[in-house]
This record gives C-alpha cells, structure tokens and sequence, in this order.
C-alpha cells in the first residue's frame, strides 16, 4: 500500500528513532483512518531486529492481527501463571487428614484453596527479553502498572499507538500519555478509509457535525424511539452512557435469552470485570463467558474463560468468588469489597469499559450529552468500538 507524504513523514521518523540508543518509547498519534496501523506493519516488515505486537485486551490484540499484526495482549507477554508450593500443599493436606480439630481443618482448607488459585507473576524470561521493538496499540488504556513492567525489558524499543479523539480512561491518561510528549501526530485520512462508513461517521462526529438518521453502507444511523430488544440481541456489543441505560438494556437482553436470575449469571452468558486483579489474571473492562456458576447467597462461585475464547478447545477455566450481581457494591465497605471478584453482565456496557477492543457489529445509544466538553470524544470512541458496522440511536 503506497504511502501519502505524512505518513511517510512519520515512518521516516519512527525509523531515526530506531536508530536513537538514548530514546526508549516513540508516541505515534493518529485519528482513526490515518494508517497508524499501516505505518506499523510496514514498519515491522522492514524492521531487521525481532518485533512483536501486542495491545491491552484480548479484543484488540485479535483485531491487530487480522489486521497483519500477529498480536499478543500485554498481560500475557509481562506475566506468566503460577499456583502455590507443592510442598506446601502436601504438608497441608496431611495436616487436614490427622486434624481432629473441625475449625483448624476449615482453616487448613482455606489455606490449601488459596495456594491452589491460579495467580501471575512477573515473567522475567518474557519474549520481550529478546524482542527488540514492541509496538503497542490502543496504548490509552495502558496503566502505570504495566507500563513500568515494559520498561523493565531495558534493550527493549517501544513504539505506541494512540487516537487523541478517544475519550480519556476514567482513570486519567494512560500511563504513556501522561509521561511521553506526543513525537508525530497523523491528521489525514488515508484514501482506502476514506469509503468506510464507520470512518466517515466517527469523522464527522470528531469535527463537530451532526450526525443525521440514514444509511451508511452496512451502518446506519436511526431515532431511539426505533430501538428494540431484538436490535439489541443481535448486536455484538452495545455500548451506551448511563449506567441506569446499561441496567435496562442487560434485563431485556437477556429477558430475549430467557435468563431469570439477578444475583447469578447463567453458563453461557457475557459478563464484564468492573475491577482490576492482576494477580490472578482479571483486568477491570475486560470480558467473560461463565462455563459454570453457583449462588451461595453471600458470593457467586464462577468457572471462566475469556469471552473471545469460550468456543476454542482446551482453555482452561479461571475459577473464583464474585458478589452477586444484584448487590450495589458502593454500599459495601472497602473490607467487605475486597472480599471477593467485582463483575456485572455484559451485554451493555459503558463506552469507558469499552476503550481499548472492538466488536463486528456495534449498538450505540448516543448519550454523549452526558460528559459534557468531552460528548464529541464520547461519540467518536463509541463509533471506533465497531470493525464492520454500527447502529447509532440518537
């Protein structure tokens, strides 16, 4: 793909600071359809040393690699499983069998559950030990947790892509943002995505004109009046403001799929992580498939894969204590938070949860209005959500 006189301006760039010892990160900036993407694998292709790609979520490390980007998420690349001392287990598990003391044995129990729980550690022998340009998509979503785990690989050049249109995380910039002065910015959309109706929608929602009811290609745009459950059902995501507007939508999506409970989700259903546990492998926005479930009345036992990989073979499941979901959790106190997993159904979703991946097909319920100087930024994250088509409901 030839490339316009800007973009070759910045991979000239990128390229001079490859060529830098003293400079670790490059911030590449870019609105959606200006080819950061692009410049990146044309970059890698021509690039002499070992490079890899990867992003935040599982999402959109598969949407880079459709893209030609074999992608990998960060998490996995920075972190490797580990469960506790088998010895440990066994000297347990011998003290429970001659135990005659009932509360030592639901101690022993507890402590033989907790060192059996999948959790991740730093991976000092990462592939990163040995890659010389990591380049890093969606990088917004990037914390300071991670990001100083990337530093760590010292021979390691990090190459970062990210859209200043987007909505900034609820957290504040991401760690790369906040650190990193922006080294190029692409403003032109490339002529292959100037055709592409999500582009041409999110370009006209970033430079502030309205958007109008209508067809655009595979997407559309359409009154809320016209929304109903069965639209909802069929989207990949929906993706909305209030969080009054997500509660509804989850109930009749899933009153469309027949699931009754509140406080248990049913196998097979799509939830969402409301906070971060990197220690055993949970990140806050990201989302899951239940391959089993229990209400106990005070937690909710789950089995879980990642949504993306609930019909591929051998994953194994990720098993832990929730709070049911019917439990308003700004009620709790902290101790009583930190007790168990934070998760809610994930049919609707914020656009904050939704930074950082990309669905097929997109349901947007327009209520930018709600945050103000950034409704504009609001809308156009919203719209970049979508890889194919988008239903916007204004």
């Amino acid at each position: 793909m030839e490339l316009s006189p800007q973009q070759i301006q910045a991979y000239d760039k990128v390229g001079a600071w490859l060529k830098n010892p003293s400079s670790r990160v490059f911030r590449l900036d870019g609105y959606a359809g200006t080819g950061k993407t692009t410049i990146a694998r044309r970059l890698a292709a021509q690039h002499d040393g070992e490079t890899l790609f990867a992003a935040f979520t599982g999402k959109a490390a598969s949407v880079l690699t459709k893209r030609g980007c074999p992608a990998s998420t960060l998490h996995s690349l920075l972190y490797v499983p580990h469960t506790g001392d088998e010895e440990a287990i066994k000297k347990l598990q011998k003290e429970l069998a001659e135990s005659k003391d009932e509360s030592r044995k639901a101690a022993i129990r507890e402590e033989i559950k907790e060192l059996n729980t999948l959790k991740f550690k730093f991976n000092h022998d990462s592939p990163l030990k040995d890659t010389d340009l990591l380049i890093v998509d969606e990088v917004s979503m990037v914390g300071e947790d991670l990001g100083n785990d990337l530093l760590r690989f010292e021979n390691l050049k990090i190459l970062v892509l990210g859209d200043p249109g987007q909505l900034p995380p609820i957290s504040g910039e991401g760690f790369f943002q906040s650190k990193f002065p922006c080294d190029h910015m692409l403003t032109e959309i490339h002529r292959q995505a100037a055709g592409n109706p999500i582009i041409t929608l999110a370009t006209l929602v970033r430079q502030g004109h309205p958007l109008r009811v209508g067809t655009y290609g595979s997407s559309r745009v359409q009154r809320r009046s016209n929304t109903s459950a069965e639209h909802l059902v069929k989207a990949d995501q929906i993706i909305v403001g209030a969080n009054s507007t997500r509660k509804k939508f989850n109930q009749l999506v899933r009153d469309q799929l027949s699931y009754s409970s509140l406080s248990c989700p049913h196998p097979g259903e799509k939830i969402i992580c409301l906070k971060n546990n990197k220690e055993i492998g949970i990140l806050n926005g990201t989302q899951w498939a239940v391959i089993s479930s229990e209400d106990t009345g005070l937690t909710v036992e789950l089995d879980l894969v990642p949504w993306d990989d609930r019909e591929k073979e051998g994953v194994k499941p990720l098993a832990l204590s929730a709070h049911p979901f019917d439990k308003d959790l700004r009620n709790m106190m902290w101790f009583e938070r930190k007790m168990a997993e934070e998760f809610d159904f994930g049919y609707a979703i914020t656009c904050h949860k939704a930074q950082g991946s990309q669905w097929t097909n997109v349901f947007i319920q327009d209520e930018g209005w709600m945050f103000k100087e950034n409704a504009k930024k609001w809308l156009y994250t919203a719209i970049t959500r979508a890889e194919e088509s988008v239903v916007v409901a204004i």
